[in-house]
């Protein structure tokens, strides 16, 4: 079977381009992990919540060991 030589239709294009552009932006999810629980653990403190405030600080503990 042989390959035309054709050009990509305009939204083909438009879509790969930006699938390119989403991976390219990739988030580190280790530090969003760690902010969320920072903002956990700020929340915990405002309402005084002990508890809520020492689970989370282990797992604070346990995510800043992973590199």
């Amino acid at each position: 079977m042989e390959l035309a030589n054709e050009r990509v239709s305009t939204p083909a294009r438009s879509l790969t381009s930006s699938a390119g552009r989403r991976h390219a932006s990739k988030v580190d999810c280790n530090s969003e992990l760690r902010h969320w629980v920072l903002h956990v653990i700020r929340e915990a403190d405002r309402v005084r919540d002990t508890k809520k405030r020492a689970r989370f600080l282990n797992l604070l503990k346990d995510l800043q060991k992973r590199p």
